[in-house]
């Protein structure tokens, strides 16, 4: 088999599929845009700590967590570690905000104000989704 080149109009690729026989197979297809939505990021309830990862390493962020609930926003600013780490102290944060029955949309944006995109394991991510897992208690 042999493949014409692709020929492109606007948003429409054709394709072209010559067989051993001469006989020709041919489709159209619209182009898609590829959109990431947040990375998924469940934490343990009640860290004190918890990293967000996938940023330009020794860089200031702005961070703003929002509630996915009620809309309230929290902004936190921190820089990354060499490895493009941020470590966020829940005890800046009211307490009791980060529990099993809450989570948070997190966008971060560089000291221009401009939205950062996250890459994550060869993955581009608008943002983090935060969710909390509530501490297991185990009895004898």
């Amino acid at each position: 088999m042999g493949i014409d080149p692709a020929v492109s109009a606007d948003d429409l690729v054709a394709l072209s599929l010559l067989d051993d026989t001469g006989g020709i197979f041919s489709g159209t297809f619209e182009a898609v845009e590829v959109c990431n939505d947040c990375k998924e990021l469940n934490i343990p309830n009640c860290n004190e700590f918890f990293e967000l990862t996938g940023l330009n390493p020794e860089t200031g962020y702005k961070l703003v967590f929002t509630d996915n609930q009620s809309n309230v926003e929290y902004t936190y600013y921190s820089s990354t570690t060499e490895q493009g780490v941020i470590t966020i102290d829940t005890t800046n944060f009211p307490d009791g905000l980060f529990n099993p029955y809450s989570s948070y949309t997190v966008s971060i944006f560089d000291n221009s104000g401009n939205p950062m995109v996250l890459s994550l394991d060869a993955v581009e991510y608008d943002c983090y989704r935060l969710t909390f897992t509530p501490n297991t208690v185990v009895y004898d």
